[in-house]
């Protein structure tokens, strides 16, 4: 037997017991900032009113309650933070008007409609808007020309809180 061959195979290649765990490592670095929801609503298919009745479609992640809907009053309530709002309507005028969507934060209405002119079919009003929420809470609002010769429909609201 050639005992340099013997040692090798049978006690330098044994392996032992584990050694203990070592110290965990330094944390990388912070990801992007997670989008804290998105919230969808959506009103009743055709709105002759001036307040839009929304219901809450989707929301995600579902355990949030960053933004809801008071659904006595019919506002979308935000809490503290910066908000990304997308809001769109389509408007169907059977004479030539001026008809119009905006917002209303906290009862200060707000103009960043995309379009706004005088129609005389179907056209599409919308935009979006950043908003930063700074006190406990604010409500959203979203509201239609009232005008008796105009029908809205598809209109949404998409609050996406950053």
């Amino acid at each position: 037997i050639d005992l340099k061959s013997y040692l090798v195979r049978h006690i330098f290649t044994a392996k032992g017991d584990p050694g203990p765990k070592g110290d965990a490592g330094d944390p990388g670095p912070s990801g992007l900032p997670a989008v804290r929801l998105v919230a969808f609503f959506t009103a009743g298919s055709e709105t002759l009113q001036n307040d839009p009745v929304f219901v809450l479609e989707q929301q995600y992640p579902s355990r949030q309650t960053d933004v809801t809907l008071d659904d006595g009053i019919n506002t979308i309530k935000l809490k503290r933070g910066l908000y990304f709002v997308r809001y769109g309507t389509t408007a169907n005028s059977s004479s030539t008007v001026a008809p119009k969507i905006w917002l209303e934060f906290d009862g200060n209405q707000t103009d960043v409609t995309v379009r706004e002119g005088p129609i005389n079919a179907k056209s599409f009003l919308g935009g979006e808007y950043f908003y930063n929420v700074t006190k406990e809470e604010s409500t959203l609002e979203v509201a239609v020309t009232s005008d008796s010769t105009t029908r809205f429909s598809n209109t949404y609201v998409i609050v996406q809180g950053l």
